[in-house]
C-alpha cells in the first residue's frame, strides 16, 4: 500500500465516522417521506379506481390480472433480490474494478430471463387466467389486463436490480422513490384513459408505472457504474506509477519488497522476475500475470503481479482459493434466501386462494376483499415498522450468542405490536362501516358494495393480530443468521388451513367465509411460530407472554365494545368523516385506560422512548440549564432523575433493562480492546473505559436494507 492510499484510507474513515450519523438519519428521514408518498398514493389508486368502476366483474377481472405484479414485487425487488444482491454487490465494491463488469455480465442475462417470462405469461394469458380464476364469467378483460401486467415481471426485476445496487452504494433516495413513480403513472393512465378504455387503463397504467420505476433509478445507477470505473482507473494509474525501489549491491531489495536485478528479496517475500508483490506475499514461479500461492491479505494477484490492497485479483485472474470462496459465498447466498422466498410465496398465496375461490362468488366479490384487505393491512404495516425498527438490535444479539437479550427484545415486541394491533381491531371492528362509508362509497361504489365490503373488513380484522405476529415471529427465525425453513413450513400449514376452510365453506357462506379462513390460517401460523420460538431462537417464556397477550386482548374487547356504543349514538344523516374520527378517540382512549389498568409492564414499552427523548433533549442544552436543585449533591430521586437514569445518554446508556445487562460487558470488553490497541499500536484515539468512535457509530444501523 503506498503512502497515499494510506492518506486517503485514514481520512475516508475519519470523514466516515464523523458522518454517519447524519448520513444515515437523513437517509432514513428521505426514504421514509418517499415510501410514505408512495404509500398515500397506492391508497389513492384504490380510492380512484372505487370512484370509477365500483365494484364488478371488471375490477374482479384487473385484480385477477394484478396478481402478477403483486406476487412478483417481493421476491424480484423486496426480499429475494434485495437479500442476495445488495452483499454481493457490496463485497463487489471492495474490488474497485469489478462492479461494472459484473453489472454487464449479470443484468442482461436476468433482464433476457425476465423478458422469457413475461412473453411467456402474455402468450398464455387465457391459460393463466383459467387457473387462477376459473368462475370468472366474462375471462376476456382479464386476458387483456394479464397480458398488459406481464411486462412487470422484466421490469420489476431490473428496478430490483438498480435498487439492490444503489443500496449498496449507500443511494436511498431513488430506490425509495420507486413506488411514488409506480403509482404516479397509474393515477395518470387511469385518469387520462378511464372514460375510453375503462378497466383496461389501470392496466395499461400497470405496465407504464413499472416502466417509471426503472427510469426514476436509470441517472443514479448510471452514476454509481461511472464512479466505479473512475476509482479504479485512478487505483490502476498508482499501481503503474509507483517509483523504481532502491537497491544495493548484487540486487537487494529495500524494504518495500520490490526485488532488484539480482533478483534477492528481503523480508517482503520471494518473487519471480518482474513480479512485485504486498508485504508478507510470495509469487509463484511464472512472470507477468503469475497468480499467487498464499501471497498478500487476499492471497490473489492480477496483472504482473501485483496485489491490490485489499487483496483481490486484478483484471486477469484470481487466484484458486479466492473462485472457490466466491462459489461458496454464491451456495451459502442462495441456501440463505431460498427459505425466505419460499416463506414470502407461501404468504402471497393466501390472496392467490382467495382469488380463486372468490372468482365462482358474485361478480364483484373479489372487489369488496381486495377493499376490505387494503384498509386492514394500514394498522399491520404500521405495526410491522415498530419491529422493522428493533430488527437490528435482534439481529446483533442474535450474532452474539445472547439468547437472553434475544428473547427480552422478543416478548417486549410482540407486547407493542400486539397492542398497537388489537388496538386496531377494536376499532375496526366497531366502526367497519362508517370507515368503509367515507372512504369508498361515491361514485360507482353503491351502499350495497359498502355493507359487503364493511362485512368482510371485520372478520378480516380478526386475523390482524395473526398477521403481525408471523412477521415479527419470521424475522426472529432469521435474525439468526442461518437458513431456516421453519417459517416457511409454518406458513404452509397455516395455507392449508385457509385452503381447506375457504374450500369446504365458500359455498354457503361467500366471502365472509374467505376472510374467515383467512384470518384462521394465519394466526394457526402466528401459534406455531410462537411456541417455536423457545426451541428455534431463545428461551421466551410462552406462560408469561400469552398472559400479556390476553390482557391486552381483554383490554381490547372492552374498547371494542365502548366503540359499538358510540357508532349507535350517530344517526344516518351524520358527516361521513365525524363517526370515524370520534370512534378512533373512543377507541383509542378506552383502550388505553384498560391497558393502564391491567399492569403497568405493559405500558413500560410505550414510556421508555419518551424517557430516552427528553434524554436527549436535555443533553443538547447548555450546562447551565441542564444543572438542577440538588444536582451537586447527587441527589436524583426527582421524578427527572428517574427519566434521566432510565434514558439513553452520549455514552451509551439505555432505558432498557435487558439491554443495561448486555451493553456494559459489551463496553467492558471495547474498553480493554481499545485501551489495548491503542497502547500496541501507539496511535490517538485508543482510549481506556471505552470502544472507538467507529465501534458506536451506527451500531444499530442494518447494513444494506432500505427502511420500508
Amino acid at each position: 500500500m503506498t503512502a497515499a492510499d494510506a492518506c486517503d484510507d485514514a481520512a475516508s474513515t475519519r470523514g466516515d465516522t464523523a458522518s454517519a450519523r447524519g448520513s444515515v438519519g437523513r437517509a432514513a428521514v428521505l426514504s421514509g417521506v418517499l415510501i410514505g408518498g408512495g404509500t398515500a398514493l397506492g391508497f389513492l389508486r384504490d380510492l380512484a379506481m372505487a370512484h370509477l368502476f365500483g365494484a364488478s366483474g371488471s375490477t374482479d377481472a384487473f385484480l385477477v390480472a394484478w396478481t402478477i405484479p403483486e406476487s412478483v414485487s417481493p421476491l424480484l425487488i423486496e426480499d429475494a433480490m434485495a437479500l442476495l444482491m445488495v452483499p454481493a454487490v457490496t463485497r463487489l465494491l471492495r474490488r474497485e474494478d469489478g462492479l461494472r463488469a459484473f453489472v454487464a455480465t449479470t443484468l442482461p442475462r436476468m433482464a433476457g430471463v425476465l423478458a422469457l417470462v413475461a412473453l411467456t405469461l402474455a402468450a398464455g394469458a387465457p391459460v393463466l387466467v383459467g387457473v387462477l380464476a376459473p368462475g370468472l364469467t366474462e375471462p376476456g378483460p382479464a386476458v387483456e389486463c394479464v397480458r398488459l401486467t406481464a411486462l412487470t415481471v422484466l421490469t420489476f426485476g431490473v428496478a430490483g436490480f438498480m435498487s439492490a445496487t444503489l443500496r449498496a452504494h449507500h443511494r436511498f433516495g431513488p430506490p425509495a422513490a420507486i413506488y411514488l413513480a409506480y403509482n404516479v403513472g397509474i393515477l395518470a393512465l387511469i385518469a387520462g384513459l378511464a372514460g375510453t378504455t375503462g378497466i383496461t387503463s389501470a392496466a395499461i397504467g400497470v405496465a407504464c408505472g413499472s416502466l417509471l420505476m426503472v427510469a426514476v433509478q436509470a441517472p443514479a445507477f448510471t452514476s454509481c457504474l461511472r464512479g466505479s470505473g473512475s476509482r479504479a482507473k485512478v487505483r490502476a494509474e498508482r499501481a503503474t506509477a509507483k517509483p523504481p525501489p532502491a537497491t544495493g549491491p548484487g540486487g537487494e531489495t529495500s524494504r518495500d519488497g520490490a526485488t532488484g536485478p539480482g533478483g534477492a528479496s528481503s523480508s517482503g517475500g520471494a518473487v519471480s522476475p518482474g513480479g512485485v508483490v504486498s508485504p508478507g506475499g510470495a509469487t509463484g514461479p511464472g512472470g507477468p500475470g503469475g497468480a499467487t500461492g498464499s501471497g498478500g491479505p487476499g492471497g490473489a494477484t492480477g496483472s504482473g503481479g501485483v496485489t491490490s490492497r485489499d487483496g483481490v485479483a486484478g483484471p486477469h485472474r484470481a487466484t484458486g482459493s479466492e473462485g472457490a470462496g466466491g462459489v461458496e459465498g454464491v451456495r451459502l447466498g442462495v441456501a440463505a434466501v431460498a427459505p425466505i422466498v419460499v416463506y414470502t410465496v407461501s404468504r402471497q398465496a393466501q390472496v392467490l386462494v382467495e382469488r380463486f375461490l372468490g372468482s365462482g362468488l358474485a361478480a364483484g366479490s373479489i372487489s369488496h376483499l381486495n377493499y376490505a384487505q387494503k384498509v386492514a393491512q394500514v394498522p399491520m404495516v404500521l405495526s410491522l415498522l415498530v419491529v422493522t425498527v428493533t430488527f437490528p438490535r435482534l439481529a446483533r444479539a442474535s450474532a452474539d450468542g445472547d439468547t437472553g437479550q434475544v428473547a427480552r427484545r422478543v416478548r417486549r415486541d410482540i407486547v407493542v405490536v400486539s397492542a398497537m394491533v388489537l388496538c386496531a381491531t377494536a376499532y375496526l371492528v366497531a366502526f367497519a362501516p362508517a370507515i368503509i362509508r367515507a372512504l369508498f362509497q361515491h361514485g360507482a361504489f353503491t351502499a350495497a358494495d359498502t355493507r359487503g365490503t364493511a362485512t368482510i373488513l371485520r372478520v378480516y380484522a380478526l386475523g390482524l393480530w395473526g398477521q403481525s405476529m408471523v412477521g415479527l415471529c419470521a424475522r426472529a427465525f432469521f435474525a439468526r443468521g442461518r437458513p431456516t425453513w421453519r417459517p416457511a413450513a409454518v406458513l404452509a400449514a397455516g395455507l392449508a388451513v385457509t385452503a381447506a376452510a375457504g374450500a369446504a365453506f365458500t359455498a354457503a357462506a361467500g366471502t365472509v367465509a374467505l376472510a374467515a379462513a383467512n384470518a384462521g390460517g394465519i394466526t394457526v401460523a402466528a401459534v406455531l411460530l410462537l411456541a417455536g420460538l423457545r426451541a428455534g431462537v431463545a428461551p421466551v417464556p410462552p406462560r408469561r407472554i400469552a398472559a400479556d397477550v390476553a390482557r391486552i386482548a381483554l383490554a381490547a374487547t372492552g374498547a371494542c365494545a365502548a366503540g359499538l356504543h358510540c357508532a349507535r349514538a350517530f344517526g344516518p344523516g351524520a358527516p361521513a368523516l365525524v363517526p370515524p374520527a370520534v370512534g378512533a378517540a373512543v377507541t383509542g382512549a378506552a383502550f388505553a385506560v384498560l391497558v393502564a389498568l391491567a399492569g403497568r409492564d405493559l405500558i413500560a414499552p410505550w414510556t421508555a422512548p419518551w424517557s430516552r427523548s427528553w434524554t436527549a433533549l436535555r443533553a443538547r442544552l447548555p450546562a447551565r440549564l441542564r444543572a438542577r436543585p440538588g444536582a451537586r449533591s447527587g441527589n436524583t430521586a426527582s421524578p427527572l432523575g428517574a427519566l434521566v437514569r432510565r434514558g439513553r445518554t452520549e455514552s451509551g446508556e439505555t432505558s432498557d433493562e435487558a439491554d443495561r445487562r448486555t451493553d456494559a460487558p459489551d463496553r467492558a470488553a471495547g474498553g480493554a480492546r481499545g485501551g489495548a490497541d491503542g497502547g500496541a499500536a501507539g496511535r490517538p484515539g485508543g482510549r481506556s473505559g471505552g470502544g472507538s468512535a467507529s465501534d458506536s457509530v451506527g451500531a444499530d444501523v442494518p447494513l444494506g436494507r432500505s427502511l420500508r
